[in-house]
């Protein structure tokens, strides 16, 4: 999702890219290898090409598939990474691009939080956002030890075009085309700053820039959104003509937190460009073409 975004923004700026991955790319002007990164050689010999920066955008992110089969995610997200961290060095890779999230403050006592902010490891978080406070600590392993370069993106929440059908954005709507109500899980408080995808690759290739080199950047979204506030604004797409339910909380979801990111544009220039009524427009006149696999 994405890193098809980002691989169209680097087409846009003139960048050489080669696509690793187990499905084929949304795009046929480009190359590919089809590897899955659990595979520790396959993913070794694919990166012996002189390459200067690898995104690691691969992962288990539905938190729910990650709930369901943890042993799986971490195969992907824990030993998938160190998988790409060591062919990196074994290739001579300058810099790797890394996709984190913004659940990773979930344990920060306080509300408003940079990329300064301590990150307790001791509280208890869901499986998948350790896998990535681990994931950035593994980071920070091989460059201590190996010299190797690197980014962390800290991600807003993802919605727009080619999305998947299980972000709650998609669902909502999903649901709203079979006039299906919207479930709300909790009492529809929580809420995230929901970032368009293109603001993500956006930032991705703004990052090639060498003051991007061994920094951790939020990329958040502009604004905060309750899920009451995603299924009333769905709801209004539909002529509000949707019921709208309430269900007990989900275990470990994210309660959401202000997330800074004054240094992405400090060091970057950038800013999140779309806000969530706009863009949740957008994504609803995509579904509602029928292009769910572009």
């Amino acid at each position: 999702f994405i890193g098809s975004h980002t691989v169209d923004h680097l087409i846009e700026q003139g960048h050489d890219v080669t696509v690793i991955d187990i499905a084929r790319p949304k795009r046929n002007d480009i190359a590919w290898k089809c590897v899955d990164i659990r595979d520790n050689e396959l993913i070794k010999n694919a990166l012996q090409a002189n390459y200067t920066y690898v995104y690691m955008l691969a992962a288990c992110v539905n938190v729910d598939h990650v709930k369901r089969v943890p042993v799986y995610a971490m195969e992907v997200n824990l030993g998938g990474l160190i998988n790409v961290l060591e062919a990196c060095v074994q290739g001579n890779v300058k810099r790797i691009l890394f996709s984190s999230t913004v659940w990773v403050y979930d344990t920060c006592p306080n509300t408003e939080v940079s990329e300064a902010t301590p990150i307790p490891i001791r509280n208890p978080v869901h499986i998948y956002t350790a896998s990535k406070v681990s994931g950035e600590s593994l980071i920070r392993s091989y460059h201590h030890l190996y010299g190797l370069e690197y980014t962390v993106f800290r991600y807003g929440i993802a919605y727009g075009p080619r999305a998947s059908d299980e972000i709650v954005l998609s669902a909502f709507i999903k649901r709203g085309f079979k006039r299906e109500p919207l479930v709300i899980y909790g009492d529809g408080s929580n809420y995230r700053n929901f970032l368009y995808v293109k603001d993500h690759a956006r930032g991705n290739v703004l990052a090639l820039n060498d003051v991007a080199t061994n920094q951790v950047i939020n990329f958040e979204g502009p604004e905060k959104v309750t899920i009451s506030d995603v299924a009333n604004t769905v709801n209004e797409l539909f002529n509000n003509q949707l019921d709208i339910e309430y269900k007990p909380t989900r275990t470990a979801d994210y309660t959401g937190k202000v997330v800074s990111n004054e240094k992405a544009y400090d060091l970057l220039g950038w800013r999140p460009s779309v806000k969530f009524r706009q863009g949740a427009k957008m994504h609803y006149e995509w579904l509602s073409r029928g292009l769910v696999n572009v």
